[in-house]
């Protein structure tokens, strides 16, 4: 499992975008930011690396019609 983001990693984060966000302002996000990680965590656990695409129909104009 991987480690939660600290307030200090995502102000590193920030300002290494460019972004100019108040202390404040990130301690807003972070909570998000965590829930979001774990999200995405449960998801890549769900998703074998051998399971194949589902099957997509595409139906093809007829000649025509």
């Amino acid at each position: 499992m991987e480690k939660d983001v600290t307030l200090e990693e995502l102000r590193i984060l920030a300002s290494q975008t460019g972004l100019k966000i108040s202390d404040a302002e990130l301690e807003r996000l972070l909570p998000a930011l965590r829930r979001s990680r774990a999200q995405a965590a449960q998801l890549r656990e769900l998703i074998s690396e051998g399971a194949e695409p589902a099957p997509v129909f595409a139906a093809s104009r007829r000649a025509g019609g």
